[in-house]
């Protein structure tokens, strides 16, 4: 053999193997190649992916680990990622749901393919402002769609998994778009319907319902838009604090509330003052809450009409007589149903002399027993007709003051419409007949 032959088989020692033919590669080393300088090129196996430093000597491919890939054993294959110091890849354990369908993740760092409204490594949560990841959802989650007005500083980030906004006090729904349970909006329109074209700040503002107790329906709660409570019948007003038309505030009433009960007749209505219940009385000679009673001087309440007759009238006299008439309806007979009415008489404007007929109806008395009368119909002294034909008693004493004389009941038949008094100041008289309806 010659010399330089034998010095370069021993430069290939270890590299190409053979014998002296010098026709294959040594372990460790593949692809044999003329062209090579060296003959043939290390594996390159990678140092914790492949098993062993051998490879194919033909193909270069090194021998792998268990989910190891690649001609070195460098890389890992589809659903791991991550070949480590140990040799081993990770799996990518992407979650199908938030994941794009035949995604993988990143070799290196394991970052799944996520859909558009998806994130984190594994495609396993809904992005800020998303919610309810759902395989068949092509984005993987929904919009939270919170209103801003009723969130806490206007967030728009809701619950992943349930979509709950982040509520105000006092405001609640899924979106924050509701006052809570007996509390209202005091903007004073319903929250789903604010829009932010009325100039203010845009926020809600849920105020606590304020029902009055004894005037709103029992367990009831406030309209979340307007407030109103739930009133009893009796009742009105936002709170129910006030009574309805018809009725009036009454400590010992249904609710706190009287019906007005105003006379059909000697009232305007059946409407009264809210605090005291006094009705307003349609004609000036009727009195009381009700508009049922008579005002002073004045007496027989007409229940039809809804007026009284007036007794007090300034009278003109002539001589030393002077006269009143008292007219009424047919159907009134005797004055002794009236107590508590008084008949006075006053001097003229121009005269100078004092009262000449002081005469009263005091207490459940009829008119004529109050006088001594002197006349062909009714002896002195004597019962004798009344008022109207009815019996009465005639009893001494007239009530006249300053002068002396007979005081003379007259009256016509018992259809008659007015009934005559006189007071008779010998030796001449003259009487007159007022009517107590002309002012």
């Amino acid at each position: 053999m010659r010399a330089d032959v034998l010095i370069l088989v021993k430069s290939l020692t270890g590299i190409v193997d053979g014998g002296l033919n010098c026709d294959r590669c040594d372990y460790g080393f593949k692809f044999l190649n003329q062209s090579d300088p060296d003959g043939c090129s290390p594996c390159g196996c990678h140092a914790n992916g492949s098993l062993h430093q051998f490879c194919n000597p033909f193909s270069g491919r090194c021998e792998c680990k268990e989910h190891v890939q690649g001609l070195r054993c460098d890389s890992c294959p589809p659903g791991y990622y991550g070949l480590d110091s140990l040799g081993e890849c990770r799996p990518c354990g992407c979650d199908p749901t938030g994941t794009t369908p035949g995604g993988t993740c990143d070799f290196d760092t394991g970052q799944c393919a996520c859909k558009a409204h998806v994130e984190g490594r594994r495609c396993d949560a809904c992005r800020p402002g998303f919610h309810s990841l759902n395989r068949t959802n092509s984005l993987g989650c929904l919009p939270c769609q919170c209103d801003l007005r009723g969130t806490v500083n206007g967030s728009d980030v809701c619950h992943p998994d349930t979509g709950q906004c982040p509520c105000k006090e006092r405001v609640e729904g899924l979106q924050c778009t509701l006052c809570a349970q007996n509390t209202f909006n005091r903007t004073g329109t319903g929250l789903a319907h604010l829009d932010d074209d009325d100039g203010d700040d845009g926020s809600y503002d849920c105020a606590p319902c304020h029902c009055d107790l004894e005037g709103s329906v029992p367990g009831s709660v406030c309209d979340p838009a307007s407030g109103q409570c739930v009133c009893l019948p009796s009742r009105q007003g936002q709170d129910c604090g006030i009574c309805r038309p018809g009725f009036f505030l009454s400590p010992g009433g249904v609710s706190g509330c009287d019906m007005c009960d105003c006379h059909p007749a000697g009232a305007e209505g059946q409407e009264c003052e809210p605090g005291s219940g006094q009705c307003v009385c349609r004609h000036p000679s009727v009195r009381g809450r009700r508009c049922d009673q008579c005002q002073q001087l004045h007496f027989g309440f007409n229940s039809s009409l809804g007026s009284c007759i007036k007794l007090t009238r300034r009278l003109l006299g002539s001589g030393g007589v002077i006269g009143i008439g008292i007219f009424w309806p047919p159907s009134l007979r005797s004055l002794h149903r009236y107590p508590d009415a008084r008949l006075t008489a006053v001097p003229p404007l121009a005269s100078p002399l004092p009262p000449l007929l002081a005469l009263g109806i005091l207490g459940r008395l009829w008119l004529a027993a109050l006088f001594h009368c002197a006349s062909e119909a009714v002896p002195r002294g004597r019962e004798g007709g009344g008022v109207g034909g009815a019996g009465g008693r005639a009893v001494t004493g007239a009530g006249v003051e300053g002068v002396g004389g007979d005081v003379n009941c007259g009256w016509r038949d018992a259809n008659a419409q007015d009934v005559h008094f006189q007071y008779i100041s010998r030796p001449r008289w003259t009487s007159q007949i007022v009517n107590p309806y002309e002012s």
